[in-house]
């Protein structure tokens, strides 16, 4: 897989859940500096990719995927109205789990692992607050080498 086709089957996940939810990719910075977001949102952080090179079986690459989903929040907000934002975007990033999971599950040779949702409150230029969506797409590495 390449970063294009990772960050279009992070898309895609994005874009099957309804009602529409913006998607957008790169640096936080770059994040930060666009003012026109609507919430809720999905920003992917840069992609990183590790490999192995198991003894038995073709090299394999894992690709570190963070995900922001967040929502609107304001400075002065209480527990109980950023817990409410922290609540409705983590389940929004269990749909895009089942979806991710939904769009591999025809691929024998891509899996996902290490998922984690960690909560944010009041970050980033807009003032979100949301979860964290990490996981690590696992996939044979198809360099042509030759």
């Amino acid at each position: 897989m390449t970063r294009a086709e990772v960050r279009n089957f992070i898309r895609d996940g994005v874009n099957l859940i309804t009602p529409a939810i913006e998607f957008g990719s790169g640096d936080v910075p770059d994040f930060n500096s666009f003012r026109g977001h609507s919430y809720p949102s999905v920003w992917c952080n840069p992609i990183s990719v590790s490999g192995s090179n198991p003894t038995s079986g073709a090299p394999q690459d894992e690709w570190k995927i963070e995900l922001i989903i967040g929502k609107k929040d304001a400075q002065d907000s209480t527990p109980e109205d950023y817990e409410q934002l922290i609540d409705d975007c983590d389940e929004i990033a269990q749909k895009l789990t089942y979806n991710y999971n939904l769009i591999v599950s025809g691929y024998k040779l891509v899996t996902l692992t290490g998922r984690e949702r960690e909560p944010f409150i009041k970050k980033f230029a807009d003032c979100i607050s949301g979860v964290y969506l990490r996981f690590t797409i696992n996939s044979p590495d198809q360099t042509n080498l030759c």
